[in-house]
């Protein structure tokens, strides 16, 4: 889940807009077989566009760089509870990139 406030430097839903989102998961992924699972929260700021192709359509382009905090416990893809290990990690980069079309009621 990712939530996001916006500020709109011209007209809202029009032009440049900075923005500031949270996000929280949970997750269990099985990768090169190891299981990871486990949460993450954090936050970041982003920044984007919006133009306008009619009186109802938008186009949008956004980037967003952040921070995300992971606790997770990682294990072989076995049957085996004493082969897992608690695991914390910090992530600083990319957090949000998005192209949509939207459709303004």
């Amino acid at each position: 889940m990712q939530p996001e406030g916006r500020y709109w430097l011209c007209e809202a839903f029009e032009g440049h807009f900075l923005g500031t989102h949270l996000h929280g998961a949970q997750y269990y992924v099985c990768h090169g077989g190891r299981i990871y699972d486990g949460y993450l929260a954090g936050g970041g700021i982003t920044y984007g566009y919006d133009w306008i192709l009619s009186p109802r359509w938008n186009l949008e382009a956004l980037i967003g760089v952040g921070y995300a905090r992971l606790w997770y416990k990682e294990r072989p893809d076995l049957p085996c509870a004493r082969c897992t290990t608690e695991k914390i990690r910090n992530y600083l980069g990319p957090t949000a990139i998005s192209l949509s079309v939207s459709y303004l009621f």
